[in-house]
């Protein structure tokens, strides 16, 4: 039996048929390095949608797949619909969350910040800034005593 050609970082099992990578069963960042950042790894066909009604407004939740190069792991679209008529009267665009609060108003968070529009400007786009967190950063925390130790 000839064995087929063997790419390179790779090895086969002669007469098997088997290929595997050099790298194991993870891709290692020389493929996520190859990868174009922004790409989702994981598309879904056709994209998975999440609505959730409240008044007249329906509010969209998008997923198009699952990782994102450079991003996160879970990408989501956000969109506000008009629940009667079906059009889109506001599209988010990439977010990191959203959800309807107890009084109706919708809260989104976008770019590091937190965002609230009050349920009587949702037609309107009027968002407030709750908070803006894109100049916090971690700092190194030495865990207790009785926990350092398994």
């Amino acid at each position: 039996m000839v064995a087929g050609p063997v790419r390179e970082n790779s090895f086969s099992i002669l007469g098997s048929g088997l290929e595997f990578s050099a790298a194991g069963e993870q891709p290692g960042q020389l493929e996520y390095r190859k990868v174009r950042k922004g790409k989702i790894l994981n598309p879904f066909d056709p994209i998975d949608i999440w609505r959730k009604k409240r008044g007249r407004h329906l509010l969209e939740m998008r997923m198009p797949g699952l990782h994102e190069v450079g991003g996160p792991a879970y990408p989501t679209e956000y969109r506000l619909i008009c629940a009667e008529t079906g059009g889109v009267i506001w599209d988010f665009g990439r977010t990191d969350w959203a959800d309807w609060d107890a009084n109706g108003d919708l809260l989104y968070a976008q770019a590091g910040c937190i965002f609230r529009v009050h349920s009587d400007k949702l037609d309107s786009k009027e968002p407030n800034k709750l908070i803006d967190l894109t100049a916090a950063e971690f700092e190194p925390i030495e865990s207790p005593s009785e926990f350092q130790r398994w």
